[in-house]
């Protein structure tokens, strides 16, 4: 404290005050602030202000009071103060302001929320992560009851008032301003006032909406995954980097019924193997050379792996996943092995059939062969004398009658011979054993000769011949006598099956794909769809045997199919009842020979079927 005159000059003053401002202890000693006694005389009335003394690197603060002193008049005859000092007071103040700020910087940084509850718990203070926790801002949380914020839906006991126990990752429940529900877990102590009695809690807040909203969808995850292994037809199983079983489906556990004991999360790999149906029955040595072998396998997954699991086989497929483990599947091939080894058998026998048929085709085909052999010898007789006496070579024949008899046994047996040939050459085109003798064909030329053939058997049905082959007809890289052959077979039955008044005709036309077509269109009684393939079949006739008019093996049609595919083309049939019949014969543009490539022949010269 200190006592001064009007004039600012220090009258009175005590140690502590010489103490700071360094005062001697005779009066009129300058004061600490001499400036105040001019402001508390202008002002007339007590002034405060903060002072700062500087001692070293030490700075120390004061509270001061100033005030006048008056005598009876009113006049300001003195002027007394007092200094208060402040130093360890502003420093805790700063200490409380540094440690508010860390802690508002740290509620701003940290990822949880902070709350309090007074006694009633009302929310006293809610830190700004609130906002994203709970979904409503600290300002509406205020004062708000934490039940009617939220609750806590684990069943727990719930934090009163009378426990006041502190609690730990409580699941918290609420719902934001849009309605949605939010989640965090709480932690919390419980606070008491200077006289021990219960304040409220304090604590923090964890968001776990996220958390549980992921947990929710992966447990979603893997019970789909559980139910689509449970639902495939395979066994299943997962082994984890360890060879340890992890999961497994119920078709899996099927499989191993034998050893069901030992299907359970964990148990190895080998030491399922050893109780498994495939393993379990063999002998000692037998049993861990085969397990071995098995082991390997599974270390190394490859190839599929087939097993015997009592009366079923199974095939059992491997591989890695990216963490080491291993999936495994077993599918059930027991149908699978039972229809192959019923194929096979088929196989077999239709093997051995095919070997039969082949073998019985080749004796068909030299029984032919010598049989044509035994024939033709003694038809070329009976042509050859029935020929020279036809001609009278030797003389005239004095009975016209024998003369006629002569001309009936020269053209039965050239009909005989021709039909020795055709089934002599159906027979080998059956057998693949027909070749070809390719050459350039000039195709009008041999139409030509066909026709001069089939011209009498015409004239003596009525039947008008027809050709409608252009000029400029390209050249036919192909068998001529087969070609001839065929149109021989085709003009023949057109005459044949053509009445009286019906006409017969010859087309050769080049197609758009390059191909050449000779066409063979009559106007004779025609056939049906379902005859069309009796007709294309070897040695059926469509007329009956009793009522047919004319003579025939049945091979004409089917013969010429063979021969044209020979070739590399094609026949086509086209025939309505009562309108006519037509077919076609398509050769390859590979044997057509246009008027530039003179004889250059695009395939062999001779090929066999």
């Amino acid at each position: 404290m200190y006592l001064a005159d009007a004039g600012g000059r220090l009258v009175l003053a005590n140690m502590a005050y010489r103490r700071i401002s360094g005062a001697s202890a005779s009066p009129l000693a300058p004061l600490l602030a001499p400036d105040v006694v001019s402001h508390v005389l202008a002002e007339r009335r007590a002034i405060e202000h903060a002072h700062r003394v500087s001692e070293g690197k030490t700075v120390r603060t004061f509270t001061a009071v100033h005030a006048p002193i008056m005598d009876e008049g009113g006049r300001i005859v003195a002027v007394g103060g007092h200094y208060r000092e402040t130093t360890e007071t502003l420093a805790a103040q700063r200490r409380i302001e540094t440690l508010s700020g860390r802690v508002e910087d740290l509620n701003r940084l940290l990822s949880d929320w902070v709350w309090e509850v007074d006694a009633a718990f009302r929310f006293t203070l809610v830190s700004p992560r609130a906002i994203e926790a709970l979904g409503r801002p600290p300002r509406a949380l205020i004062g708000a009851s934490l039940f009617e914020v939220g609750a806590f839906p684990d069943h727990g006991d719930q934090p009163t008032t009378a426990s006041r126990s502190p609690f730990h990752d409580r699941v918290y429940r609420s719902v934001d301003l849009e309605g949605v529900a939010r989640y965090s877990r709480l932690s919390a102590v419980p606070v008491f006032d200077g006289q021990g009695e219960f304040a409220g809690y304090r604590g923090v807040g964890t968001d776990i909406t996220a958390q549980l909203a992921a947990e929710s969808r992966a447990a979603n995850a893997q019970m789909r995954l559980i139910e689509a292994i449970e639902s495939i037809s395979e066994g299943f199983a997962l082994f984890d980097e360890g060879d340890k079983l992890v999961l497994c489906n119920d078709r899996f556990r099927e499989l191993f019924a034998a050893c069901h004991d030992l299907v359970r999360p964990g148990v190895r790999f080998e030491t399922l193997m050893r109780g498994a149906p495939p393993y379990a029955g063999l002998a000692q040595d037998e049993r861990e050379r085969a397990l071995d072998g098995r082991l390997a396998r599974h270390r190394n997954p490859g190839e599929s792996i087939e097993e015997r699991f009592g009366d079923r086989w199974v095939l059992v497929n491997e591989q890695p996943t990216r963490d080491g483990g291993i999936v495994s599947t077993y599918t059930d091939i027991s149908d699978l092995k039972e229809r192959a080894g019923a194929l096979e058998l088929a196989e077999t026998t239709e093997r051995e059939a095919r070997q039969a048929a082949e073998a019985a085709n080749q004796a068909k085909s030299s029984f032919l062969a010598n049989v044509s052999h035994e024939l033709r010898t003694p038809l070329n007789a009976v042509i050859g004398f029935s020929e020279i006496i036809k001609n009278e070579l030797y003389g005239p024949i004095g009975v016209p009658q024998y003369l006629e008899y002569v001309r009936d046994i020269h053209d039965s047996g050239r009909h005989l011979l021709n039909l020795i040939n055709d089934i002599l050459d159906f027979s080998k085109s059956e057998a693949g054993k027909l070749a070809l003798h390719d050459s350039e064909v000039a195709l009008p030329a041999v139409i030509a000769r066909c026709r001069r053939f089939v011209e009498e058997m015409a004239l003596r049905g009525g039947v008008t011949l027809v050709d409608d082959v252009p000029r400029g007809v390209p050249g036919l890289w192909a068998d001529e006598r087969k070609v001839k052959q065929m149109l021989l077979n085709l003009m023949s039955n057109a005459v044949k099956f053509t009445p009286g008044g019906g006409t017969v005709t010859m087309r050769v036309r080049l197609a758009n794909d390059g191909s050449l077509v000779v066409t063979v269109e009559d106007t004779g009684r025609g056939m049906s769809e379902a005859e069309i393939p009796r007709a294309l079949s070897p040695f059926v006739q469509l007329e009956d045997a009793m009522t047919r008019r004319h003579q025939g093996t049945g091979l004409g049609l089917p013969l010429t199919k063979s021969l044209i595919e020979l070739h590399g083309g094609s026949l086509s049939l086209a025939s309505r009842v009562g309108v006519g019949t037509t077919v076609s014969l398509s050769f390859p543009t590979n044997r057509v020979l246009l008027p530039r490539n003179t004889v250059s022949a695009p395939v062999a010269a001779s090929r066999t079927s």
